[in-house]
């Protein structure tokens, strides 16, 4: 909001100090002939600014939870900006701004009169452009729709994410080796990742040391703990570096680096290599890529979440780290009870159950209290006695005549491998197939995988649908085009209020594609993609470029309305007296988005996209408004004398 908030202030100032240069009158009178002369234009300005972001205080998912507080603070911002350019500003203005004196130093009155000789050839000069533009109206108009259509046809082009990842400086590598792999097998392991992390990565870089850890808890990482993972065959490296403009190589980078020289480390089922970065915290997902496969019967979800990573790592490009999430290598004892034996001797099926959850599970017999606190009494078999396959077969179980029967006589044993966890989504069995994304955008590989899937037939009784990061984008998506569509139609309305008319405003809305024009250009020309922070960039961009047209068209509309001006000469002398205060608001916006346009710092990926999404709108909107706008005016109302007879709806 810098550069937003003295606009308004700009505009007035720069009104008042033409009032007493060019038409005599002293600093009072000036203060306030010049605010009641901008007073419409800065207000509806302002408030169009401000209309855009009431649809972000009502946006759903993380889109709306992350920049409702910024919808906040900038209309409250912008609204006393509003304030002090009417009242304050005006008062210390009277006070204070006196028209230019001959300086006594030579060099300062030189440099002054050369000065403002530039600016005045420069408003002659617009005049002069305007006078051509109405000459050849529809040429001008007839050029812009041309470079609008050019760049539309770029939009397929422009890459598409949910949101930037961030070089936050953090490296995690989660590896698991086959279920039952001692720790002293997982320990040489992570011995020799560290190994090779340290030829890749200078010690400089690293900052507040490394670490690793051999039979990782499901709480020893975010990666383990979003998957679930633990025990003796899981292990987990974590580093943290420098900050990215202290190394020349990026996370992504070093990344890449990390996955190619450790793909040939012997015993490593599956590795995952994250950054850390914001996406893993906001959607609860370390990988962007996500595709959910729901079915009850766990053995053709399997079967299929495997052909899926097969096509996904052979039969395409840009997937990395490819994982399933039910993992199927945990070895488990099936007792498959003989129903007919079982029946025979008076033995139900429930009573082999419960005995068999009693011996090797644990059943809550009592609880035991003592001071206030509650500790439960589990009743189950002693370690040495549950072990292994021959301690469940000399389970007894009771027959109905009280005599105890030998598990092995009603029931027979099975080794499969199960299941380390089943996850359930919206109680349905879910298996998860995630990938990190190289060499390509969130947006282009989703569409890819969704052709290859389409051509792929589902068995029954399985559904698939897309989940985190593509989830999340897809449904911030939406909610932000419901937000920049009613913006457009809250602009709209705040600028038929203000001029009492249906047209104009649509005439002013004319700069609005240029804005877009000017975004496409600079994802274009960067690479940047568009995601949930360019997205609400695109929106604050809605209010912002249509305060030069109504600058601009509003002291137009006076000379005609209440002068009785040509609408032509009306034009062109709204041209000359409104270009200094069109590009002083213009620069002013630019600027103070400047600072994170080049910032390098960390967090710059959240931000810079943003500010140089915002500053490319407004420059390209800006220069098509200044020939545009007049064009679309004059071809309207270029033949009538005055637009009280006109703008009746």
């Amino acid at each position: 909001a810098i550069g937003l908030v003295v606009d308004d202030a700009l505009v007035v100032m720069e009104n008042q100090i033409r009032r007493q240069e060019e038409l005599g009158e002293d600093p009072r009178t000036a203060a306030i002939n010049a605010t009641s002369e901008v007073g419409r234009a800065v207000t509806m300005a302002t408030l169009a600014s401000c209309v855009v972001f009431l649809p972000m205080l009502f946006a759903t998912g993380l889109a709306g939870v992350m920049f409702r507080p910024l919808s906040v603070v900038m209309c409250v911002t912008l609204l006393l900006s509003l304030l002090d350019s009417l009242t304050l500003n005006p008062m210390l203005s009277s006070r204070f701004l006196r028209p230019h004196k001959k300086s006594q130093n030579a060099v300062i009155e030189k440099l002054y009169i050369s000065f403002e000789k530039t600016l005045v050839r420069m408003d002659n000069g617009y005049r002069d452009l305007v006078a051509w533009v109405l000459e050849s109206p529809k040429k001008v108009v007839f050029g812009s729709a041309a470079l609008l259509a050019v760049s539309l046809l770029l939009i397929p082009f422009i890459p598409t994410e949910f949101m930037s990842e961030q070089d936050s400086g953090q490296i995690e590598i989660v590896v698991e080796l086959p279920v039952g792999t001692r720790v002293e097998v997982t320990h040489t392991v992570m011995q020799a990742i560290e190994k090779r992390f340290k030829e890749i990565v200078p010690a400089e870089w690293v900052t507040n040391g490394m670490m690793w850890r051999d039979g990782s808890s499901s709480q020893s990482s975010m990666s383990a703990a979003m998957s679930g993972k633990s025990g003796s065959s899981v292990g987990t490296f974590m580093a943290s570096l420098c900050p990215k403009d202290k190394r020349s190589m990026t996370i992504t980078q070093i990344n890449e680096k990390l996955r190619a020289e450790m793909a040939d480390i012997p015993g490593i089922n599956r590795m995952s290599i994250s950054g850390g970065g914001i996406n893993a915290k906001l959607i609860g997902s370390a990988k962007p890529m996500s595709l959910n496969i729901y079915g009850y019967d766990l053995a053709a979800s399997s079967a299929f979440a495997e052909r899926i990573k097969r096509l996904m790592e052979k039969e395409m490009t840009g997937f990395k780290d490819v994982s399933i999430s039910l993992d199927l290598t945990r070895p488990e004892y099936h007792v498959v009870i003989d129903r007919a034996k079982a029946g025979a001797m008076g033995i139900p099926v429930q009573t082999v159950a419960d005995t068999v959850n009693l011996a090797f599970g644990q059943n809550k017999s009592a609880v035991y209290r003592e001071s206030g606190d509650e500790y439960d009494i589990v009743v189950r078999l002693r370690d040495e006695d549950r072990r292994a396959e021959p301690d469940l077969e000399n389970l007894f179980v009771r027959a109905a005549n009280g005599e105890p029967m030998r598990l092995s006589n009603v029931a027979r044993f099975e080794k499969k491998p199960g299941p380390l966890q089943i996850d359930r989504e919206d109680q349905q069995r879910l298996i998860k197939v995630e990938a990190n994304i190289t060499g390509n955008d969130l947006g282009k590989a989703t569409s890819a995988l969704e052709k290859r899937l389409a051509e792929i037939p589902v068995p029954v009784g399985i559904s698939t649908a897309f989940g985190g990061s593509v989830k999340e984008q897809k449904e911030s998506f939406i909610s932000l085009i419901g937000a920049l569509l009613l913006g457009v139609m809250l602009t709209y309305m705040v600028m038929a209020a203000q001029f009492e008319s249906l047209v104009v405003p649509l005439i002013i809305m004319f700069s609005l594609p240029f804005g877009f024009v000017g975004a496409i250009w600079v994802f274009a020309l960067t690479g940047f993609s568009l995601n949930v922070t360019t997205f609400i960039g695109l929106i604050m961009m809605v209010g912002l470029v249509v305060k030069q047209a109504i600058v601009y068209l509003d002291y137009a509309l006076q000379l005609i309305d209440h002068n009785d001006w040509d609408v032509k000469e009306a034009l062109k002398e709204a041209g000359r007296v409104r270009l200094r205060p069109i590009l002083m608001t213009v620069s002013a916006m630019v600027l103070g988005f400047v600072p994170m346009a080049i910032s390098t710092k960390q967090g710059s990926e959240f931000w810079q996209p943003l500010s140089l999404t915002i500053i490319g709108g407004l420059i390209v909107s800006t220069v098509i408004t200044l020939v545009l706008i007049p064009a679309v005016y004059y071809l309207i109302y270029g033949k009538k004398h005055s637009l009280a007879q006109t703008n009746t709806p």
